[in-house]
């Protein structure tokens, strides 16, 4: 079964594209335009392994949209697509989560590797935290 990623940008393009280059990888993806649309999209019961997402909306930001996920208790990756210099100021902001910043549209080579890296990071603590409850 592919892992779900969910990309959480006010942009269609960017769902376009992006949801393009990951279903050609072999990932299943969601899009919502907003925050709110994105927590109706998760009490629903999708259960995405990566969250991408920009770095503002007009409601929220998307760290404080990040660290609501994680109050959740959620096992996820973070990927947030920022302007330059968004990027290099929320840099210093990380969650502690497996995260990462990519530039503004990225390209699809740097998604990719970046989406698998996440991806094997989550699966990685996922694995960590069965095998401590299986003890």
């Amino acid at each position: 079964m592919p892992s779900l990623i969910l990309v959480v940008d006010e942009d269609p393009q960017i769902h376009q594209v992006v949801g393009r280059w990951l279903a050609d990888a072999g990932y299943e993806c969601m899009n919502a335009l907003t925050p709110r649309d994105a927590r109706d999209i998760l009490r629903a019961g999708a259960a995405p392994t990566v969250v991408i997402l920009a770095d503002q909306f007009r409601e929220e930001s998307g760290l404080s949209f990040a660290q609501r996920l994680i109050q959740r208790g959620r096992d996820l990756g973070l990927l947030f697509l920022a302007p330059l210099g968004s990027a290099s100021e929320l840099g210093g902001q990380l969650l502690g989560l497996p995260e990462r910043i990519l530039v503004k549209p990225p390209s699809r080579r740097n998604l990719i590797v970046t989406v698998d890296e996440l991806v094997l990071a989550v699966e990685a603590i996922t694995r960590g935290c069965a095998q401590k409850l299986e003890s």
